[in-house]
């Protein structure tokens, strides 16, 4: 099974997905964009995990999730690996909430580290993906008006986090939602 665990994003506040995606499709053309219902800010890849470990998976984020309280979460801004001017992946940055998102995922990280997953070694930057870019573009202009640069495109409560399966297919990745971890009410 090739897993991920991620922030789900909340139903009913993913209408600017569409927005980005009628502006900027013409622009890149050959991208892959990840269906609206697709779109989470990822906590750490796994990778191929055989099923017999999956059950020591579920009891290392089950341990995680109690020790998170629910916190807010704002998406915004968009930018671009590796650079805006030499973009792959096109993506919304997340604002309010990052620290959360941080910390989150170092907990994610540590705890599956301690259950034989390696560590990824590249610094974590908390965004959701919007595109895939397959042809190489170079571009002197942006792609996106200046001001999405710092727009906020949605808020909302982050309830929980979930362990995804990945399938590839020839047309783009399919997700399924696994198992889902309630993080414990937002205290104070």
């Amino acid at each position: 099974m090739r897993l991920f665990v991620a922030i789900p994003p909340v139903s009913g506040s993913l209408g600017w997905v569409r927005e980005v995606k009628d502006l900027l499709r013409p622009r890149l053309r050959g991208s892959r964009w990840v269906d609206e219902e697709n779109v989470h800010v990822t906590l750490k890849f796994l990778g191929e995990v055989p099923v017999e470990r999956l059950d020591q998976v579920e009891s290392v984020l089950s341990g995680v999730a109690r020790s998170f309280s629910e916190f807010p979460l704002e998406l915004k801004g968009l930018g671009a690996f590796p650079s805006v001017k030499r973009p792959q992946i096109v993506w919304a940055g997340v604002g309010e909430g990052s620290s959360s998102v941080v910390s989150l995922a170092a907990a994610v990280e540590e705890a599956l580290e301690t259950a034989g997953f390696v560590r990824e070694e590249r610094t974590f930057h908390p965004h959701a993906t919007l595109a895939r870019i397959k042809e190489p573009v170079v571009r002197r202009e942006s792609l996106w008006p200046p001001e999405w640069n710092t727009r906020r495109f949605s808020v909302f409560t982050v309830r929980n986090f979930c362990l995804m399966e990945s399938r590839l297919r020839p047309e783009g990745p399919v997700y399924q939602k696994g198992k889902n971890y309630l993080l414990g009410p937002r205290r104070g």
